[in-house]
């Protein structure tokens, strides 16, 4: 368990001290002061070698062999002494290149120059791994998150470890902005699938962007009408189509979502698609060896790729 896995199993969130040195901005526990829950950290986890006090009370180091994160935790301003492997990715891409993402989504493509440099400004740049959690269910909702490489499911978690799968995002998509607007917790969970990059937007600069961008505002609510028609039409699979034919019209819908249908390789584990379509990964499994057996598809570890888009859709029975 490395340091930040700690920092946010205790819903501490760390802003600003992208380098050594430097002063964070913001921290945030969910429960208690920093001091406080900071203390308990120490006396938990000091025993299991995971945690630290330096001689000086004013630092704790979580530590992880050579990986740390070291702040200062009781009086004056909190400092980013020293960071972490995972930690090091969190930092400021140059404004350049952010507007150049930017530019590549749908929801800032019709900006000027000059106002899409002063956005970029306010954004900052994320590199989660696979598997990596961005956000739980229930977490206060903060930013807006737009994938610029890699992808993300959304999801909703079961009590018993299982989870239903409401969504996967692409490049160019964005996610995040329901709680932006009616200021409520996470409503569901947010992984990344594969290595991915995200741009973080904080919500009041969004919010503001809105205002004053109503064709951008246009663009949010096509993309929360297309969610609306896209969860109706998942009930209506769940009602009238079996299982095999729920899985050749997701992996359909996915293809055209993200190429143009033919050799298409779709990021997707077994798992993940039984939760998808409301099916058992026994049933799952059966239905895409038929596939492969049939030569519609192929499957290689966590990847899927559509062999035969037109066969495919004949799968789908109504």
């Amino acid at each position: 368990m490395c340091a930040v896995d700690l920092v946010h199993r205790a819903r501490i969130e760390v802003r600003g001290g992208d380098r050594i040195g430097d002063p964070v901005r913001k921290v945030r526990a969910q429960a208690g002061g920093l001091g406080d829950l900071s203390q308990k950290l120490v006396e938990d986890l000091r025993p299991r070698g995971i945690l630290e006090r330096r001689q000086r009370a004013r630092d704790v180091r979580l530590a992880d062999g050579d990986r740390c994160l070291l702040l200062s935790v009781v009086h004056g301003p909190l400092m980013m002494l020293g960071t972490s492997s995972r930690a090091r990715r969190i930092r400021r891409m140059p404004e350049q290149r952010v507007a150049e993402h930017l530019r590549r989504l749908p929801l800032f493509s019709r900006l000027p120059d000059s106002e899409l440099a002063e956005l970029a400004d306010r954004v900052r740049t994320k590199s989660f791994k696979r598997g990596e959690m961005i956000f739980r269910k229930d977490d206060p909702g903060t930013h807006l998150y737009m994938v610029l490489e890699g992808g993300v499911k959304i999801a909703l978690p079961g009590e018993f470890g299982q989870e239903a799968l409401v969504a996967i995002m692409r490049p160019g998509e964005f996610f995040g902005e329901l709680a932006l607007f009616d200021r409520s917790p996470r409503s569901a969970s947010a992984t990344a699938l594969e290595d991915t990059r995200a741009a973080l937007l904080a919500g009041d600069d969004f919010l503001a962007y809105l205002e004053s961008h109503p064709a951008s505002f246009r663009v949010v609510l096509e993309t929360l009408a297309r969610t609306i028609r896209r969860l109706s039409d998942r009930v209506e699979d769940l009602i009238f189509l079996d299982v095999p034919s729920r899985v050749a019209k997701y992996l359909l819908d996915l293809v055209r979502s993200s190429g143009d249908g033919t050799g298409n390789e779709l990021t997707l584990t077994q798992d993940e698609l039984a939760a998808f379509i409301g099916a058992s990964r026994v049933s799952v499994n059966r239905v895409l060896g038929d596939l492969e057996r049939r030569e519609i598809i192929s499957i290689r570890r966590r990847r899927i790729a559509i062999k035969d888009a037109d066969r495919l859709a004949k799968e789908v029975r109504f």
